[in-house]
């Protein structure tokens, strides 16, 4: 066991994080405690757990 992460898995990492952070992907910001951004609906099509639940209201 090692208490640190070898060069090779670290670089991985990076290779597969950077470009996403990168991106410069627009931060829709909500409310707290709500469903999130409406834009976020797109991602879930109609009659999923999240928009089930959430047009339910729980």
């Amino acid at each position: 066991m090692s208490l640190f992460a070898r060069q090779e898995s670290v670089e991985e990492a990076w290779r597969v994080v950077d470009p996403i952070l990168d991106d410069g992907s627009r931060v829709y910001e909500y409310e707290p405690g709500t469903w999130g951004p409406s834009e976020a609906d797109v991602l879930a099509p109609q009659g999923s757990w999240r928009t089930v639940l959430r047009d339910s209201g729980a």
